[in-house]
């Protein structure tokens, strides 16, 4: 696996952000070609943008738990 420098990718922003219409959830993969955020054992398929990936929901999840699944279905 390569190693990343933050001053060379957009990972400041990563995490969940909460707003009252929405949550967004982004996370930083750069050797996933697909992966999941997974809330309540349902899967939702996160967009690659860049390094990154991302979804929005509707709705304030803030409290939720959650976790991430790659495309061999390993959780994190």
């Amino acid at each position: 696996m390569r190693e990343y420098n933050i001053n060379d990718y957009n990972i400041r922003n990563l995490g969940s952000f909460y707003h009252s219409d929405k949550t967004v959830f982004r996370v930083f993969g750069p050797d996933h070609e697909t992966l999941y955020l997974v809330i309540n054992n349902h899967d939702y398929l996160m967009h690659k943008n860049g390094m990154n990936f991302e979804i929005a929901l509707g709705g304030d999840l803030e409290g939720v738990k959650y976790h991430y699944k790659n495309e061999k279905g390993i959780c994190f």
